[in-house]
């Protein structure tokens, strides 16, 4: 199946405006705006399934853990298929680019960045003791 991004678009909809929601709260703003994540029985949309697993992988959407594990998102998955939810974990927006896939690009620049700047303070520091240990 090919993702749909105005079906991964409606997947961060729910976000508009807010924080962070509740399992609970999240799935209800998308059953409101119509994305079927289960049939009557509770089984898992099969295309639901797909682009919430890529909306996590991506960082689309995020949790306050950090973890892209589905359980730590407040949603299960049972061997036969059934969707139960759990309120103990928070679903937040996460940061995305255009295609709702992560912004690496920005990413890597914040690191090299950071460690940039870590190896130059270091490089002095250790220049400034070197030469403070050679005039004593």
């Amino acid at each position: 199946m090919e993702l749909d991004n105005a079906f991964l678009k409606r997947l961060v909809q729910p976000f508009e405006g807010k924080v962070g929601l509740r399992p609970s709260e999240y799935f209800n703003a998308l059953d409101k705006l119509g994305v079927v994540f289960s049939n009557d029985s509770r089984i898992v949309n099969e295309k639901f399934f797909l682009h919430f697993q890529h909306a996590i992988k991506t960082e689309a959407i995020t949790n306050a853990e950090g973890s892209k594990m589905l359980r730590d998102f407040g949603v299960s998955i049972g061997a036969d298929g059934h969707i139960s939810l759990s309120d103990s974990a928070t679903i937040q927006p996460g940061h995305t680019t255009k295609d709702h896939g992560p912004s690496h690009g920005k990413k890597l620049v914040q690191w090299v960045m950071s460690n940039i700047v870590a190896v130059v303070l270091t490089t002095l520091i250790s220049a400034v003791v070197l030469a403070w240990l050679g005039l004593n």
